[in-house]
């Protein structure tokens, strides 16, 4: 996020928020570039923020831009950008968590389960805990449950 201009993650995290349904779902927020300081001056230069578009949101977003800018702006709390420039590219892929594969049961712990559970009368109960018991021993290494 730091080399895309983005010291906080906050805008990326809110963009939804910030640019409502209508945009939430065809834009990100891609890059914020802010103005070198020739001299080190104290001036305060506004940055661009590029945005992430699919083709058909771009021509909308274009219309609604003041609106947009305002909106950021109001969400840093100061004028942060000045300019908005579109990026008509497909949109990055949500990272998602993929559940961790399950690894397969040995014959011993399957029967192990079993013989834990055998003495519930309700079956829907344990099948559940059957379900619950081949879980925690399928997200261990092997061997590790203990007879409590």
């Amino acid at each position: 996020m730091r080399k895309r201009g983005f010291a906080a993650v906050e805008l990326v995290a809110s963009w939804g928020e910030i640019v409502g349904p209508a945009y939430a779902e065809t834009t990100q927020p891609d890059r914020l570039v802010w103005p070198r300081r020739a001299g080190g001056t104290e001036r305060f230069d506004e940055g661009v923020l590029t945005v992430r578009c699919t083709p058909s949101a771009a021509l909308r977003l274009s219309h609604e831009m003041p609106a947009v800018v305002e909106r950021i702006n109001a969400f840093f709390g100061y004028r942060a950008v000045g300019r908005v420039r579109l990026l008509q590219a497909p949109l990055a892929a949500p990272a998602r968590n993929r559940p961790r594969q399950a690894r397969l049961l040995t014959a011993e712990e399957a029967a192990r389960i079993a013989g834990l559970v055998d003495g519930v009368a309700d079956d829907g109960l344990r099948a559940s805990l059957e379900r619950l018991g081949r879980a925690v021993l399928a997200s261990d290494s092997p061997g590790s449950i203990t007879n409590s």
